[in-house]
């Protein structure tokens, strides 16, 4: 049996064995296209993320090859759902949501927008904005509403997790309406 430094890096299989997040990462920059092995190395994340004393100095460069690899995959789905669900894990902890929030939050965002018909993506990205939430909700709506503006961007799909979002109390309506009334600069006839 070769031991964890000597990992075969064409065998995606091999990653259930690893037990370090920084193994991890080197494995999913030194195979950026190899597809199988970034899905196993997702799911890897997600199962070492608990492990909130290893993920701390690493949760900027784990967050970054989340979003390398959900980038190169746009158009998988499942893909999609498994980076989704790996940030959703790194963001368990407040301390690790609050440090990760700007970068998460816009691969969460892509994600959701990529596949809107996709329930059980939707639902991920919802999850994954809750948590992102813990380190701030004000960072998660301003976030949020910036997308609303962007041209070809499926409105309905962020106004249900904000509708999400506020039903929960995870954020306040009265929070997204200032977002709302800051990007129409103060004028809400600009809205439209």
């Amino acid at each position: 049996r070769p031991s964890k430094t000597a990992v075969p890096v064409s065998a995606a299989g091999v990653v259930n064995d690893i037990d370090s997040l920084a193994m991890v990462l080197e494995l999913m920059q030194s195979k950026v296209n190899d597809e199988r092995l970034q899905r196993a190395c997702l799911m890897a994340i997600t199962r070492l993320s608990k492990d909130v004393v290893s993920l701390r100095p690493l949760c900027l460069g784990v967050i970054s090859a989340i979003a390398q690899s959900a980038a190169r995959g746009r158009q998988d789905l499942t893909l999609q759902r498994m980076a989704v669900s790996a940030l959703s894990s790194v963001a368990y902890a407040h301390d690790v949501a609050a440090l990760v929030a700007p970068l998460a939050l816009p691969v969460v965002i892509e994600a959701a927008l990529a596949f809107p018909e996709d329930g059980k993506l939707q639902s991920n990205a919802c999850e994954a904005f809750a948590r992102l939430a813990q380190g701030g909700s004000n960072r998660v709506v301003y976030t949020m509403v910036k997308y609303l503006s962007v041209s070809g961007v499926v409105f309905q799909v962020l106004c249900d997790a904000l509708q999400r979002l506020c039903e929960n109390h995870i954020c306040q309506g009265h929070h997204v309406l200032d977002e709302l009334i800051k990007l129409s600069d103060g004028d809400p006839s600009n809205l439209e």
